[in-house]
């Protein structure tokens, strides 16, 4: 879970800071696709490994860098698919368990905090689906 102390959001917040800075440089040189996005949270992963980070600071990093996609793009369904398969995708080609765990928890978390928020208020204003 995306959960940590505030000491380690503390310790690693540069380099959370820098992430988001590069995603940010992405989507202004229009090179966002779910591909590129895809492509970007793999070699954020990869660092993260490399650096010996734990579970719930990868969680972490990558839950705060969709929170700032969202920020950066504004709120949409496609934004939220293309974010979500991303992470399915990840999840599906990690070899490592622990990887792969992870990014299922980080999806979950994500979707029933943030994604099931923008569901309820398009239910709200564009009405619930009826069967016909």
């Amino acid at each position: 879970m995306p959960y940590i102390k505030n000491s380690r959001r503390n310790e690693i917040s540069g380099t959370v800071r820098q992430y988001t800075i590069e995603l940010e440089e992405a989507i202004k040189d229009d090179r966002f696709s779910v591909i590129a996005l895809h492509n970007f949270l793999s070699t954020v992963i990869k660092n993260m490994e490399a650096n010996k980070w734990v579970m719930g600071d990868m969680n972490y990093t990558i839950t705060v860098l969709g929170l700032n996609l969202v920020k950066i793009k504004g709120e949409s369904y496609s934004l939220y698919n293309d974010f979500m398969g991303a992470l399915a995708s990840l999840e599906q080609l990690h070899q490592k368990l622990e990887i792969k765990g992870m990014l299922r928890c980080c999806a979950t978390q994500f979707y029933l905090r943030y994604i099931l928020g923008y569901e309820m208020r398009k239910i709200e204003e564009n009405g619930d689906i009826t069967i016909e």
